[in-house]
């Protein structure tokens, strides 16, 4: 991590996108005129520990070296704007909440083998950041995977996005929830009844994604709806007693969103398990990849 300005190096070109204490901006290197893609960090409200846990989660943004994810190959701290200035690893078109409303406007949905072919690159992502073996006996909860924070190229080619939530925690154990909330609509239902997650937080999230990719609707909101008046929870509960049945998507693909989507977070498969076939675990992703076309 730099402490400059990455003006010193780069000009921002223009601004591409905001949302709460992140911006995107489109920057040109002044050595070699290359485009880069850039997110600008606000921490000015920021309290100590929120601080702590966002410097944590940049670091391991720096550090993270996978194909299937963007991270971040540099980092500007810049204390008189109050904003760290992190370049992205690869570019892309758009999110895959971009490319659902594309679909959806044209009257279309999301071809089944492009949903696996999303769930098989997301879950390589998760599958390297849940690794200790990969982060020095640390596991890394990456807390922000949803369709607005993946991402797509022109060639079709998906990353999962970089995370300022991210968290990291001695495995085997649990992280205890920080100051830094992410998008409660993709966030499971532990954290509703304790201050303590490990990595099932990101197969639920994913489960959510995956279910919205295919539906267009939140999985949060089609609990609320199905049993008005009744606690989230004890709706989730009945909700899940039914078979999971999405129209036009095969009942392969059905069954593995809802072992994702177990409300119990020990029930739920590990990104490990999923893109792995064995003995008799024929609902696993890997089995059900075997009858996707060669796009997957």
């Amino acid at each position: 991590m730099r402490s400059c300005s990455i003006e010193d190096e780069y000009t921002v070109v223009r601004e591409l996108s905001s949302s709460l204490h992140l911006k995107t901006h489109l920057v040109r290197c002044k050595d070699t005129q290359e485009t880069r893609k850039c997110r600008a960090i606000e921490y000015l409200y920021h309290t100590k520990s929120a601080r702590i846990d966002l410097d944590e989660a940049i670091y391991d943004m720096l550090r993270v070296r996978c194909p299937y994810m963007i991270h971040y190959t540099d980092v500007y701290n810049e204390e008189g704007s109050k904003r760290y200035m992190a370049l992205l690893s690869y570019d892309y078109k758009c999110t895959l909440e971009d490319y659902l409303h594309e679909q959806r406007a044209k009257g279309e949905t999301i071809p089944e083998p492009m949903l696996w072919n999303i769930l098989v690159r997301a879950v390589k992502a998760l599958r390297y950041l849940h690794d200790p073996a990969q982060h020095g006996g640390r596991v890394i909860v990456h807390r922000d995977v949803r369709p607005g924070n993946m991402y797509m190229t022109d060639d079709s080619v998906v990353y999962l996005g970089d995370s300022i939530f991210c968290s990291s925690y001695t495995y085997p154990g649990s992280h205890v929830v920080g100051s830094a909330l992410t998008n409660m609509a993709y966030a499971p239902p532990e954290i509703m009844t304790s201050d303590a997650y490990t990595t099932a937080y990101d197969i639920w999230s994913l489960g959510c994604s995956l279910y919205e990719l295919a539906t267009g609707a939140k999985y949060s909101e089609v609990i609320k709806a199905a049993f008005p008046g009744v606690n989230y929870l004890h709706a989730l509960e009945r909700l899940q007693a039914q078979p999971l049945a999405i129209p036009g998507y095969s009942e392969s693909l059905c069954a593995n969103l809802q072992r994702m989507l177990h409300i119990d977070p020990a029930e739920r498969p590990t990104a490990a398990s999923l893109l792995s076939l064995n003995g008799s675990n024929t609902s696993s992703l890997a089995s059900s990849l075997l009858h996707c076309s060669g796009s997957c």
